[in-house]
């Protein structure tokens, strides 16, 4: 890794040492890291560093060279790369703790996650009541969602089946079903126990279809939504 100093600015040239698709961030969204900070500041040289365990926090320390001035900051692992994707001052994320070097992606790596985590963070601020339903469907009804199972078409013939895997709610007042849909194909093929055909679908549409769907049913973060509901 080569590093560039001058005496009016900083700025270090980063190149990914391990990649995206390795390590499995999507199951890791909702997990709270801990981010390394300078008065209060989770930009260091460039980049936004996230500990794993308390010893990589100290290899941390020295590799930054601010051991005094080092906080630390909680949040979700999923806001922490929204940060990256979005502000142009970040160029990498760097994790301590993984391995027995810190492992390094840089900014652009991170654009195959970028409608996913865009999901997950409008998803979390639905769960922690900072974003009311209505706004977060405006934001979600045009992304692309996946069902277990098949919906009927145009083209079926006679002896063709369709089905798709709901889920009973209930609430003080009623018992309903849902739909469940999932952010990535591979989330839906995780819960996917019957082994059915998984469909792609716009959220906008399944909703026109079935009144009542769940996002990510199995996740802390889950969003549900009711036409009854929306205004």
């Amino acid at each position: 890794m080569e590093e560039i100093k001058n005496e009016e600015n900083y700025s270090k040239i980063y190149k990914s040492n391990v990649t995206v698709g390795s390590m499995n961030f999507f199951e890791q969204l909702d997990r709270t890291v801990a981010i390394l900070a300078i008065n209060n500041n989770i930009e260091i040289k460039k980049a936004l560093h996230i500990c794993i365990t308390k010893e990589s926090l100290n290899i941390a320390k020295k590799e930054l060279d601010n051991e005094e001035k080092i906080e630390i900051v909680k949040a979700p692992l999923g806001l922490a790369i929204d940060n990256i994707i979005h502000q142009d001052n970040y160029e990498a994320l760097i994790i301590y703790g993984l391995f027995n070097n810190p492992a390094i992606i840089v900014k652009k790596d991170f654009e195959v996650l970028k409608d996913v985590v865009d999901t997950y963070c409008i998803m979390h601020a639905v769960s922690n009541k900072t974003l009311e339903k209505e706004k977060a469907f405006e934001l979600l009804k045009n992304k692309d969602m996946y069902i277990i199972g098949t919906l009927p078409t145009e083209n079926m013939k006679a002896g063709d089946k369709f089905g798709f895997e709901v889920m009973k709610r209930k609430n003080e007042q009623e018992e309903y079903e849902v739909i469940k849909c999932f952010i990535t194909k591979e989330s839906a093929n995780k819960y996917n126990a019957n082994k059915l055909p998984i469909t792609t679908i716009k959220l906008i549409d399944i909703f026109n279809l079935f009144e009542n769907i769940i996002i990510e049913p199995h996740r802390n973060y889950w969003v549900e939504f009711r036409k009854k509901d929306l205004k």
